[in-house]
Formats: structure tokens, sequence, C-alpha cells
């Protein structure tokens, strides 16, 4: 293979990310810091989602994109599948979140991995 070849991995992310960008951007911000989001993020009168917002941020100094519920990047398949499990992880997490924000609970994480936890009545 040529040296000045570049090869990506895309991996599909599931319906959540796509049908709701707001609630990925906050995840991914709070999952890897710093996100560059272009194009728009809305959703149309008739339920249908623009896909045109990019989601743009780094792991392991390489760059990842999610766009209309793929995500594509340099790293091996196998790496981007892990990433794409910890989007999917974030998502729900901060869906539990906003849940629990609404019904005047607060979420308390029982394990570090923050996989386990309690909502507790405030």
């Amino acid at each position: 293979m040529p040296c000045d070849t570049v090869i990506t991995n895309t991996v599909d992310l599931g319906k959540v990310a796509a049908d709701h960008p707001e609630l990925l951007e906050a995840a991914l911000r709070t999952e890897f810091g710093a996100v560059t989001v272009r194009g728009q993020k809305i959703s149309t009168l008739h339920g249908e989602r623009d896909q045109r917002a990019e989601f743009i941020f780094d792991v392991d100094g390489k760059r990842v994109v999610l766009q209309g519920g793929r995500a594509t990047s340099l790293h091996a398949e196998s790496r981007l599948q892990e990433i794409v499990g910890q989007v999917n992880q974030a998502v729900s997490r901060q869906a539990v979140g906003l849940a629990a924000q609404r019904f005047g609970w607060s979420v308390k994480y029982t394990n570090v991995a923050k996989t386990k936890f309690q909502l507790v009545k405030r």
C-alpha cells in the first residue's frame, strides 16, 4: 500500500445519536471535552432529522467525526467500535441525568465506570 494512502473506518452509532443531536452534543462534551459542531442540528416539523451536523472531537490524538448516525476516524475499526460504545454510554448517562433532573431527583453513580447508579429523591 502506498505511504500516502489514508484508511478511514466508519461505524454506525445507532438511532439515538442521530435522533437527539442536543443530547449527543452534551454527552460528547462531558465524555471527551472539546467538541466542534459544524452545520445545523435541527429537527423538522415532520420528525425528520437534519443529518448535516458534524460533531468533531479528538480521542487519543486522532480526530473522530460523527455525522448522520455514523462515526468516521483514522482509528482502527476495533478502537472506533470502543469509542462508539463510549459515545452510546455517554448519551445514555446524559438521558438519565436529564430525566432525573426533570423529576427533581439526582443521580448517584455507584461505580467508577459510571455504569451503575441510584436515583435519589431530593
